[in-house]
This record gives structure tokens, C-alpha cells and sequence, in this order.
């Protein structure tokens, strides 16, 4: 889960830059060389999404890479570099990503013992992520329940310590359906707090239900 889960929002949020882009007409960015037109562009990005990623560090280039056998063992730890970097571009947003891939160790021995076997073990985890469908056969983002699915094995996996961070679907449903009771018949915007929240999955289940 300490890569998996970071990769797929790394993919979540570049895709998402994609989104923006062709909606604002602005998909140039990616063909811009000149430093101070593509400066403009991450700020205009990072205005409008709250952060930006550079054209050489998107998803679908990062693959095209890893597929081209281009890739470089430095990529992944620039890639993340460069997203920190541009996390403090809108600083009215610089605490919800800054920083936020800061747990991924690149450098664990349990990727490999040497750092081509740390590399190759990255390129098989992006390619298998890539293999995943974020969307249903309706264009529904379904990232939600993909990762509440990951999640549950995860924690199936770990056991009695997998109860830490994550709430059983089960349990999730019921809260869910308590706190949202009286919600469609009100106009008041609804606010939810979880205090213990670790995965963030009992979140993604009260949002299914408002």
C-alpha cells in the first residue's frame, strides 16, 4: 500500500491536469519549450487546481518512458521533486499537497537490493496501475471504490493491525446512513469530521450516500 495507493493518486491528479487543460483550451502546455511560457502555465494550473505537474512528469509520459525502456532510476524521485515544487505555486493550497508523497521511500531495500531492481520494481508497479480503470462503462470515476477495495485487502492482509486504519465497509455503510439521515431534507451545506480517520474510507462512504 505504500506505493500503490501514492502512484494511483499521483495518476488520479495528473489525469485530472488533463481534464483541466482540455477544458480551458490549453493542452499546448505540454508541446511548450519555452521556460517562460510553460512558467505561466504552472501558475495558471496551479491557480485553477490547486497544483501543477510538469509536461515531462504526467502519467502517460512516465509510462511512455518506462515502455520505451527511457526511464531513468532519478525519474521518480525528480517527478516528486518537481510536484513539491510546484505545490507552493498557490500557497492558499500548498498544505493539502505539498509534501504530500513525502512517505513514499524510493529507496527501500524491500523494492530490491540495488537501484536498477528498485527502478524495475517501480516500472511494474506504474505499468499495473495504469492497467487499472478509473472510470465505469458510463464515464463514472470509480477511483473511489477502487482504493476502498485495496484498502479492505490491505487491512485483510494485515490483520488485527489493518483495524488502525481502516473501518469495515459494513460498519462504514451504517454510520454512513445515521449521520446522513436528515441531509437531502436540508439546504445547509453538510460538513463531516472523522477524528480517527486513518484510510479516509468511512469519508468516501458518506459521500456515496449524501
Amino acid at each position: 500500500k505504500n506505493y500503490i495507493l501514492p502512484f494511483m493518486f499521483y495518476r488520479y491528479l495528473s489525469e485530472n491536469q488533463d481534464e483541466y487543460l482540455a477544458d480551458n483550451y490549453l493542452e499546448e502546455f505540454y508541446e511548450v519549450t519555452d521556460s517562460k511560457e510553460k512558467e505561466e502555465y504552472l501558475q495558471d494550473i496551479s491557480k485553477g487546481i490547486g497544483y501543477a505537474i510538469d509536461p515531462e512528469y504526467v502519467w502517460d509520459k512516465m509510462v511512455s518512458k518506462i515502455e520505451n525502456h527511457k526511464i531513468k532510476a532519478s525519474d521518480f524521485q525528480d517527478m516528486f521533486d518537481s510536484f513539491n515544487a510546484n505545490a507552493k505555486r498557490n500557497a492558499a493550497a500548498e498544505d493539502d499537497f505539498a509534501n504530500v508523497f513525502s512517505d513514499v521511500n524510493l529507496g527501500d531495500t524491500r523494492l530490491g537490493s540495488s537501484t536498477n531492481e528498485r527502478a524495475k520494481a517501480l516500472n511494474d508497479i506504474v505499468l499495473m496501475i495504469n492497467e487499472f480503470n478509473f472510470k465505469d462503462d458510463s464515464g463514472h470515476d470509480i477511483l473511489g471504490d477502487v482504493y476502498e477495495y485495496l484498502i479492505g485487502q490491505f487491512a485483510a492482509n494485515a490483520g488485527k493491525k489493518g483495524g488502525e486504519f481502516y473501518t469495515p465497509h459494513e460498519v462504514s455503510q451504517v454510520l454512513s446512513k445515521i449521520v446522513t439521515l436528515n441531509s437531502k431534507e436540508s439546504d445547509d451545506q453538510f460538513h463531516v469530521y472523522d477524528p480517527t480517520m486513518g484510510s479516509g474510507s468511512l469519508l468516501l462512504t458518506v459521500q456515496k450516500e449524501l
